[in-house]
C-alpha cells in the first residue's frame, strides 16, 4: 500500500467505504512575466466566491487552486481544468503573469460527499481521524485540530460535532 492510498484504506477499514473518497484537487503556479520581474506581485490570498478559485502568491510565482473532481485514485491533470485555472488567473493579473511557463498538478484529498470531516476514535487502540474535508481542509485545519488533540487527551471538545467513536 502507498502512502496515497492509506486515508482511503483507513476510512474503509472504518465501514465508511461510502463515506470518505479519493478527491482530485488540480492546482497551477504561474511565474512573474519577464517584464514584470523586477516589479514585486503584490497580492495578499484571495479567494473569489463567483469562481471559487484561490490566488496565493509565494515569492515570484502565483498559486492557483480552486478544482476537485471526485476520481478514486487518478492523478491524470484534466487539460480543461488547467486551462481553466489559466484563464481565471489572466482574467485577474493580466500580463503580470506568464501563462506560458505555468506548472500544474494534482493531489489527492480524502473527502466526504458533504465535506464533513471524519474526526474522533476508532476501533483501533492509539488511532484516530482528522481526515475527509476534501476541498476545505485548510479552512477547517485548526479547528479540526484543535478538535482531534483535546479527544486523543481525553477532554471533550468544545465544538458539537457529531465525532467518531461517541
Amino acid at each position: 500500500m502507498t502512502r496515497r492510498h492509506a486515508h482511503l484504506n483507513i476510512c474503509a477499514r472504518r465501514q465508511r467505504r461510502d463515506h470518505c473518497k479519493g478527491g482530485r484537487a488540480h492546482n497551477g503556479e504561474h511565474r512573474r512575466s519577464p517584464r514584470r520581474e523586477r516589479h514585486p506581485l503584490n497580492l495578499r490570498p484571495r479567494h473569489t466566491d463567483a469562481k471559487s478559485i484561490v490566488f496565493t502568491r509565494l515569492g515570484n510565482r502565483l498559486r492557483v487552486a480552486g478544482t476537485a473532481e471526485l476520481s478514486g485514485y487518478d492523478l491524470e491533470l484534466n487539460p480543461v481544468r488547467c486551462q481553466a485555472l489559466t484563464k481565471r488567473a489572466t482574467e485577474w493579473f493580466g500580463a503580470a503573469i506568464d501563462p506560458a511557463r505555468a506548472e500544474y498538478w494534482t493531489g489527492l484529498r480524502p473527502a466526504t460527499p458533504s465535506n464533513v470531516p471524519l474526526i474522533g476514535s476508532t476501533r483501533y487502540p492509539n488511532l484516530y481521524l482528522n481526515a475527509g474535508h476534501g476541498t476545505l481542509g485548510w479552512t477547517m485545519a485548526a479547528g479540526s485540530g484543535k478538535a482531534i488533540a483535546e479527544i486523543i487527551s481525553g477532554r471533550k471538545p468544545d465544538i458539537d460535532f457529531a465525532f467518531l467513536g461517541n
